[in-house]
């Protein structure tokens, strides 16, 4: 229900669209918002906002954003991400200092958790960008994408499209300009480093809404920035 939402905001410019201001051909589409990519079998997987599938095994990952680039975030993952030998975390921060971070958890039991500090991805600290969301739904996919493979389904290259909602109007605004500017500036050094680990097989795409209000994805009023 809030205006703000980016929920709302996914499912109002992307439930009629065509899907050309994001360059993918017209087909026929398997389409669903709210998708969940479980990397374990306990616990809340992540969630992707929209997911498209064309019949030829092509997927799209949709990762809609409104007003998160205006919060700081550390990077923050669960111990259990580096449990795994295949999950790209592992290969990322081998080698690299981390904080052990312990929370209590409602029921009492502890969840540990490793911070890394960002400058791994060569930004600054407590980023506008969300680097760790990113890994996360970046290893759904990966699970996804494998057990896709493992069923002899068709399996081609993914793609993570990040999109967000910020009017072209408010960037007149000098400190709005300074917060998008800086949020677009870590997004480019994180894809550039994380597209050395999962190379072709998902492509790291970045695309904004510039209208004054949340309206139907179209060339028109979408722009692809990465």
């Amino acid at each position: 229900c809030s205006v703000a939402s980016s929920s709302r905001f996914c499912y109002l410019s992307l439930r009629d669209s065509d899907l050309k201001a994001f360059g993918i051909a017209k087909g026929e589409f398997v389409r669903r918002f709210e998708e969940k990519l479980p990397v374990f079998k306990r616990g809340i997987p992540p969630h992707m906002d929209a997911y498209y599938e064309q019949d030829d095994g092509t997927r799209y990952f949709f990762e809609c954003k409104c007003h998160e680039e205006f919060d700081n975030h550390k990077i923050l993952l669960s111990e259990s991400y580096f449990s795994q030998r295949d999950l790209i975390v592992e290969e990322i921060f081998r080698g690299h200092q981390y904080k052990t971070v312990t929370k209590k958890n409602k029921n009492g039991s502890v969840s540990c958790y490793r911070q890394y500090d960002s400058s791994v991805f060569g930004i600054e600290e407590n980023p506008r960008f969300d680097v760790k969301q990113l890994l996360t739904h970046i290893m759904g996919i990966q699970k996804r994408l494998k057990d896709c493979k493992d069923r002899g389904e068709p399996v081609k290259p993914a793609h993570l499209l990040y999109f967000y909602f910020i009017p072209a109007e408010a960037r007149k605004e000098p400190c709005i300009e300074e917060v998008v500017s800086a949020l677009l500036k870590q997004a480019k050094t994180v894809f550039d480093h994380v597209s050395k680990y999962v190379g072709d097989k998902i492509r790291l795409e970045l695309y904004i809404q510039h209208s004054k209000k949340v309206e139907t994805a179209t060339p028109e009023n979408v722009e692809r920035i990465l």
